[in-house]
């Protein structure tokens, strides 16, 4: 082995230029490996990120979904409770005109009974 200004080299030097080299390309390689994975992760991020995005855009669609139900559901009870009022208040008023009849059948009927019996007495 020969350096360009024509000295001789050892096999000691040799042996350390070797060394030197092998340390430079073990931490070239260990440097592609660590930029590889660098590059790897940041694709698993994106892609992480990407996915959370499509998932959080479904869930805005479900939330939309169900508060559109939840008014249907509460618009749907205000009828009901609606109708249930009507219902009592028509119930309430058929019962005041069964107790208005009853009350003037009852006077008719008593009045009736006076009129047999001052008739037979």
């Amino acid at each position: 082995n020969k350096i360009s200004d024509g000295a001789r080299v050892t096999a000691d030097e040799s042996n350390t230029w070797d060394r030197l080299q092998t340390n430079i390309n073990n931490y070239s390689a260990e440097r592609k490996l660590m930029k590889q994975q660098l590059d790897n992760l940041s694709t698993a991020r994106h892609e992480a990120r990407d996915e959370l995005a499509a998932k959080d855009a479904m869930l805005r669609i479900k939330d939309d979904e169900l508060l559109t139900q939840r008014n249907q559901f509460d618009q749907y009870q205000r009828g009901v409770d609606k109708l249930i009022a009507e219902q009592q208040r028509m119930i309430q008023q058929l019962e005041d005109k069964l107790s208005a009849d009853n009350a003037l059948a009852a006077g008719e009927a008593a009045a009736k009974d006076a009129e047999l019996k001052m008739k037979y007495e």
